[in-house]
């Protein structure tokens, strides 16, 4: 999700033209599109765990959820509410994997 940010947008069309990645990278979105989103999607990545995002995602019925990164400060208080509620996979790491057949 680019929002507003046509430079990010400008960047994740050209890597996954360069690189082939699986990447689309979406414009701002009305709201009823943007849950159409989440509910479609595989997965949701989050780098960040704002209040805002996870009541859209949440309220969409998106899943999984999967934190790559938290933010200083009360993100940790979030982080925390998610994992003791099931709703969200946390992992430090570059990769998840859901069904332990992964391998380090």
């Amino acid at each position: 999700m680019c929002g507003h940010n046509t430079r990010a947008y400008r960047a994740y069309s050209h890597l996954r033209h360069a690189t082939g990645l699986n990447v689309i990278p979406l414009p701002f979105l009305q709201a009823e599109q943007l849950a159409a989103v989440f509910r479609s999607a595989d997965a949701t990545v989050l780098a960040s765990v704002a209040p805002a995002t996870l009541y859209e995602l949440l309220a969409a019925q998106a899943g999984p959820l999967l934190v790559h990164r938290i933010n200083p400060g009360p993100e940790h208080d979030n982080l925390s509410f998610l994992l003791q509620h099931h709703l969200a996979y946390y992992s430090m790491f570059k990769f998840f994997c859901l069904d332990r057949s992964c391998k380090t």
